[in-house]
């Protein structure tokens, strides 16, 4: 008789691979293009996608590889140790917050690029792009740490997990919140002010690279919000 772990380890196992391949697969495709092409390497929307790339490249191997040996092949990481324990949850919580707002930054930049507006388009530079991704990144990993100090084995389950209980009830205002409305929101609203800036340009329509980029903004936004909006 086929039980209910048994389906859930097949399932980790086999999508859980399909996922692993296909998004590593894709983000070192992504990365390559845009680190060869030309007309994108001094472009800061390329930079926080690249940025966004490679987190989910170390989210890949750090939370879904870690949850594919776990789950699928019986792997128990976190009983045998507890510094891994720490760190898998601080990566999760803060390093997988590091895209969804590359996405809010780039959604952003191109709004500002494809304004009329000269003031707002000199917000698009590649010192600009470097500060606001330095500062994103020191905030996410700043909003790890409590993570990294309360998450621990527990004596009694013997299964990683939180010892504080305001930080237990703080996880699901960070997963609909943080991970989910406020990307959301930000990505809907300056997308759509982008796909106006584009469709009331003429002058864009003559800069392919720009066109491109837009396109692709268009399509991860489609995405996440597929991913991210229950």
């Amino acid at each position: 008789m086929v039980t209910l772990s048994y389906i859930i380890q097949q399932y980790t196992i086999y999508v859980g691979c399909f996922l692993f391949i296909t998004g590593l697969a894709g983000n070192i495709i992504h990365i390559y293009i845009l680190s060869v092409v030309s007309s994108y390497r001094s472009n800061p929307c390329t930079f926080y996608f690249l940025i966004a790339s490679i987190c989910d490249i170390l989210i890949l191997f750090v939370a879904l590889l870690s949850r594919i040996l776990e789950t699928g092949f019986r792997v128990d990481l976190f009983c045998s140790s507890i510094i891994w324990c720490k760190f898998r949850n601080y990566f999760i919580y803060s390093v997988t917050i590091i895209p969804f707002y590359c996405q809010c930054l780039a959604t952003v930049d191109q709004y500002f690029v494809t304004s009329k507006n000269i003031e707002l388009r000199r917000f698009s530079t590649m010192r600009q792009a470097y500060w606001n991704s330095l500062l994103l990144i020191v905030i996410c990993l700043l909003h790890g740490i409590p993570f990294f100090l309360y998450y621990d084995i527990s004596p009694t389950t013997h299964i990683c997990a939180s010892m504080n209980i305001r930080l237990t009830l703080y996880l699901p205002i960070s997963v609909l919140g943080l991970l989910t409305f406020i990307p959301s929101s930000l990505t809907i609203i300056f997308g759509f002010l982008t796909y106006r800036n584009v469709s009331q340009s003429v002058g864009l329509t003559h800069q392919h690279a720009d066109r491109q980029l837009v396109n692709m903004l268009c399509m991860q936004i489609i995405l996440i919000l597929i991913t991210t909006i229950p």
